[in-house]
């Protein structure tokens, strides 16, 4: 029955974005726990805590705009995950497009300790952690621009233009990479300070 079908997918788009985002904080607040205990005393535990930061960050974005994507939006022609589904490509372009900037800005603190560590390259790691931060909702923000004024206005309606559509309203799940920064920036700064005492 196409009414229950409709009510079905509503109430699977209900929950699985609060669930989605449950999973991130819990993930982010196991991190940081876990992290801090782990990183006592110790640049390398503060370098392992700051590296697992960003792969949560990062794939916990990922996690919240394929989610918003799949149940955020719905048209005539379906929802988010079949529009998604009718041109995957697209959307994988699209998606990268409005997104892979912030993903490799939630990595750069962690590519940047790889290598000797020295005060200066600790300050530019601290920095590449704000810069994630600012990312995050200028990406949402990119997302509800190009969602309004380009992906989501294409006539006729296209199965290339939904996924495009798509795309864009996942993107202002973004919003959420702001996590990326509570994700590093502790062990970022307590990693700066120990490497300044040492004179490093």
């Amino acid at each position: 029955m196409p009414i229950l079908r409709h009510l079905t997918e509503g109430r699977v788009a209900a929950v699985l974005e609060p669930l989605l985002l449950l999973a991130v904080v819990l993930l982010v607040a196991w991190h940081l726990v876990a992290g801090t205990a782990a990183s006592r005393n110790s640049v390398g535990g503060d370098v392992r805590g700051l590296r697992r930061g960003s792969l949560v960050a990062a794939l916990g974005t990922v996690l919240l705009v394929g989610g918003c994507s799949a149940t955020g939006l719905e048209n005539a022609r379906g929802t988010g995950y079949q529009l998604m589904l009718g041109q995957p490509n697209t959307y994988a372009v699209t998606v990268i497009f409005l997104v892979g900037p912030l993903l490799v800005s939630l990595a750069a603190p962690a590519l940047l300790t790889v290598g000797r560590l020295s005060a200066r390259r600790t300050s530019l790691i601290v920095i590449a952690c704000w810069l994630g931060a600012a990312m995050a909702p200028i990406t949402s923000y990119a997302g509800c621009v190009t969602s309004y004024a380009v992906y989501c206005t294409s006539r006729p309606a296209t199965a290339a233009g939904d996924a495009t559509c798509a795309a864009s309203t996942g993107a202002l799940a973004a919003i959420w990479g702001i996590f990326g920064v509570v994700a590093m920036l502790p062990f970022a700064v307590r990693l700066q300070g120990r490497i300044a005492k040492h004179g490093r």
